[in-house]
């Protein structure tokens, strides 16, 4: 259960962290739109239609994800379970706490696999991990899981920095022909 409940809130930080991420994104995409129409006239060079279309159209999408996602929906649930799993760790009933505990978690959405890997990958650098199994034994990481864990971190990463390059590239472009 105490697995769980933590699971679900790496769950809960991801969601959040992804709301905010695309909101930002969002803004961002529509300052260098508005920007594009200021800076662009005011310098004599703005950018062609079609890259501004580009943006209007990732705008669109990123709204899309954002709507169709609902991280901070999803966010909302996993912190319920988790709050509602730590209200059954406390719990005296120990007769029902099975049943209780699928009731908890039916109608949340699942984790993921990377909510538990961080968890149980607390320090990437060391093979001897603070999550305790069952047996009372630390987790060890293996070779394979600690090159998943770090790939996955990295490809997120690049991914979010992917979204904003086209961003980056009209801000830049036109701060240039500004300033140049």
């Amino acid at each position: 259960m105490w697995i769980t409940s933590r699971c679900h809130m790496n769950a809960e930080r991801r969601n959040r962290f992804l709301e905010i991420y695309f909101h930002l994104l969002l803004a961002f995409y529509s300052v260098a739109a508005i920007g594009n129409s200021i800076i662009g006239r005011a310098s004599g060079g703005e950018i062609s239609g079609e890259i501004v279309l580009y943006l209007s159209i990732l705008t669109l999408s990123i709204s899309l994800i954002i709507f169709g996602f609902k991280f901070g929906e999803t966010a909302a649930q996993h912190r319920a379970c988790y709050l509602e799993l730590q209200k059954l760790m406390g719990s005296s009933h120990e007769e029902d706490l099975n049943r209780r505990f699928i009731e908890t978690i039916a109608n949340v959405p699942n984790h993921s696999t990377m909510d538990y890997l961080r968890l149980a990958i607390a320090h990437p650098f060391t093979r001897v991990q603070n999550l305790k199994l069952p047996n009372g034994e630390y987790y060890t990481a293996t070779r394979a899981a600690l090159v998943r864990y770090a790939f996955n971190r990295v490809a997120v990463v690049m991914v979010l920095v992917i979204f904003t390059l086209p961003a980056w590239a009209v801000t830049g472009l036109n701060l240039s022909r500004f300033f140049l």
